[in-house]
């Protein structure tokens, strides 16, 4: 699940960057230094007596930035945490040793900052040239190849690496080498690797050493401190992951900084590097070095009079099944979301899918030369760094790269659509669904007949997180902010019955507030899914699947929400036999015609005349428009959107905070002061979702889109 990547890479062909700029990093800027450095899961460093450096320990060469905080992310309770008034060590110098928090030059680092140029000026500094022995008898899970571009980057200024391999001689390697590089390593050195290793420092040999932040608790700490240990290092590793929800490169996990200390100026001299802008309008040629899973790839690019530049990509359009070890991880620990996953809530069987679709993805692609191109509604890297592309390969061998992988991997039923801004993700959602009505792939043994039946009781205690006040005029008033909080009997949610317009003033399906990592102790205890469902049974009888706009800047827009944040809404709704499908283009009747209802969470982007109209219309056939918009949201575009649509709700601008009766927090206020009664069951419905799913995979369960509007059925929730 990545928001969103998502939750860590640039690409370009050698003919591209023969003809023409792609921006490339000149070799003397205006400023002689390098500008700033990036760490992606970075360890912070101690003092030699395992505590908090000093804030003038001479050790340090670079500080997170003061609005960094560390964690001790594996729960293991091994982390030593910095005072708040103390910026964090992220890289260290005892002479001819530097250290550094993260493996800050592996492949598909972003190297339009200066990693590769500080970590090259690190080797210069203490080694200045020769053999570098790069250790991978150590279980590292960054070994050679994967610094295969900084290792050809460090050979054109001038150093021959040398791998040991995974059955190697460290020691051997030590006594014709000039430097040495550990990564960290998950196994532990001998007393014998230990001493080489520092009678290797001390007749003048230089050493980087790289940890890595302790999410997943690899060891790797524990290992490097046992050599500073042996070194009688200044500093040690701290067992720690350093966060920076202001300074950083899309993700906090991901802290980029610019506090370098003078005394190591040699390190931060600015250099060719390898970085170069991307142009999103142009399309790049690029060759696949590796293929990770079924939607991340490591790709060369060659180039003219420069190093190869390698990158990794995250394959646009569509998510494939986690790949993690069900054995060594709890499905609450996994980084898979079963409920993304319509009809599917086994994480054993999303491991094994997620298996077949590395497997074919490696079939496809590996060593393949492709084209790469981007989208004009998503960036050109993701949250964790990674290049988001489209992918065309000669598929049929007919020696043309016309065949989109993007799309091919839907249509085999291998992966899911991801629900962003995509231009394209309307007709992916079509091959999706045709893939599901023939039961391929993942989809195999999909069937929301088997999740647990939605049951809703009484809508009693809500939850409006981060909400605003909704001015509701002659409209009929559905919550009210309870007694002690911050606006005491405002309206929080409304309905405009002859408009078929509905407000609620906080994102009260977005999954922020939901899940392991939600602020929210206990999301079962609050009626939030079953009181938004309750809002869409309050302005209309349709039937049909509800449908969630995201063609309006809401994937990226702040507390707003696509499908892809409001999986366990959608979990919700196939409890109750109902579909929950995103649509990005409403210019067409033909989109929304059909369904029940249209949930427009807090757009960014204003409606077309043409867009206003087909809403219009929907409503006046019977459907309803329900709009979530919290005090984060663009309440001018809000506003805009309900004028449009001919009703006088308006989202105020008065935020409601509840320091007594909340979910946790002020910010999430929890009123009782509710007039919605729950959806009712699907059983009791005689109503399906819309999707089509069955048929195909034997199920035959004839969810079609007959709208039912001539039986009692159809007149109630479905």
């Amino acid at each position: 699940m990545e928001r969103r990547d998502f939750l860590a890479g640039v690409g370009a062909s050698a003919g591209a960057l023969a003809v023409g700029t792609t921006g490339a990093r000149a070799e003397t800027t205006d400023s002689d230094r390098v500008d700033e450095l990036l760490f992606d899961s970075t360890a912070s460093l101690l003092g030699a007596d395992g505590e908090p450096a000093a804030a003038d320990a001479d050790f340090v060469a670079v500080r997170a930035e003061p609005t960094a905080t560390n964690v001790d992310e594996d729960g293991n309770g091994d982390a030593v945490e910095y005072p708040e008034d103390r910026q964090i060590p992220l890289v260290g110098v005892d002479d001819g040793v530097v250290a550094f928090g993260a493996p800050v030059v592996q492949n598909g680092t972003d190297f339009l900052y200066g990693n590769e140029e500080v970590v090259l000026n690190a080797l210069d500094r203490v080694a200045g040239s020769g053999t570098v022995a790069f250790d991978e008898t150590h279980g590292q899970f960054y070994d050679a190849d994967a610094h295969a571009a900084f290792i050809e980057y460090a050979e054109t200024n001038g150093y021959a690496f040398e791998a040991t391999g995974t059955d190697g001689d460290l020691v051997a390697a030590l006594s014709a080498a000039d430097a040495a590089v550990v990564t960290s390593p998950s196994e532990g050195f001998t007393a014998a690797e230990r001493d080489a290793l520092a009678a290797f420092v001390a007749d003048g040999g230089g050493l980087l050493l790289f940890d890595q932040s302790d999410f997943q608790n690899f060891d790797a700490t524990d290992n490097l401190n046992k050599i500073a240990d042996a070194l009688d290092l200044a500093f040690r590793f701290n067992d720690d992951q350093v966060l920076d929800e202001e300074s950083n490169d899309g993700i906090e996990f991901v802290p980029t900084t610019t506090r370098f200390d003078d005394d190591y100026a040699d390190l931060f001299a600015n250099r060719q590097g390898l970085g170069f802008e991307v142009d999103p309008s142009r399309t790049y040629t690029a060759e696949v070095v590796s293929v990770t899973d079924g939607d991340t790839v490591d790709v060369r690019i060659p180039r003219e009079n420069a190093p190869d530049y390698f990158d990794t990509v995250r394959l646009l359009g569509f998510d494939t099944p986690e790949t993690y070890d069900p054995t060594e991880t709890t499905p609450e620990e996994s980084p898979e979301l079963a409920e993304e996953w319509e009809g599917i809530d086994s994480y054993e069987y999303l491991l094994e899918k997620g298996r077949e679709s590395a497997e074919w993805a490696v079939g496809e692609l590996s060593e393949a030369t492709v084209d790469l191109s981007f989208d004009p509604e998503e960036g050109v890297r993701g949250g964790f760094g990674r290049l988001l592309c489209y992918v065309r390969y000669d598929a049929d061998g007919d020696g043309t790269r016309d065949d989109l992988f993007n799309r091919r991997i839907l249509e085999r039923g291998y992966a899911r659509v991801y629900d962003s801004g995509l231009t394209r993700h309307d007709e992916f959602i079509e091959i999706e669904r045709t893939a599901r009505k023939r039961g391929l792939g993942v989809w195999t043994e999909s069937d929301i007949d088997v999740v647990e039946p939605t049951r809703p009781s009484r809508v009693e205690r809500v939850l409006f997180p981060r909400a605003a006040t909704v001015a509701a005029g002659d409209a009929e008033v559905l919550a009210r902010a309870g007694d002690t909080a911050t606006a005491p009997g405002a309206p929080l949610a409304a309905a405009d019955a002859d408009a078929g317009v509905a407000l609620v003033g906080a994102q009260t399906i977005q999954e922020d507030y939901d899940g392991p990592d939600a602020p929210v102790d206990d999301p079962g205890a609050y009626d939030t899914y079953q009181f938004t469902a309750g809002v869409v049974d309050r302005l209309t009888a349709r039937a049909g699947e509800v449908l969630i706009d995201g063609g309006h800047g809401q994937f990226a827009a702040e507390e707003s929400a696509s499908a892809e944040d409001a999986a366990y809404f959608k979990r919700y709704l196939e409890g109750l036999d109902t579909g929950f499908t995103q649509y990005n283009d409403l210019s067409s009747m033909g989109t929304i015609a059909r369904r029940r209802a249209l949930v427009v969470s807090a757009p960014s982007e204003e409606y077309t005349a043409e867009e206003l109209d087909v809403l219009r219309r929907f409503v006046r056939g019977g459907g309803a428009v329900v709009v979530l918009a919290g005090r984060a949201a663009d309440r001018e575009r809000v506003n805009g959107l309900l004028a449009g649509l001919g009703t006088d709700l308006r989202l105020g601008a008065t935020s409601v905070d509840d320091p007594s009766n909340n979910a946790g927090s002020k910010e999430l206020p929890v009123t009782t002061d509710v007039d919605v009664n729950p959806p009712l069951l699907g059983s009791e419905r005689g109503r399906g979702n819309g999707n089509g799913t069955g048929g195909g995979n034997g199920k035959g369960r004839g969810r079609g889109e007959d709208d039912g509007t001539d039986s009692l059925a159809g007149l109630l929730f479905g």
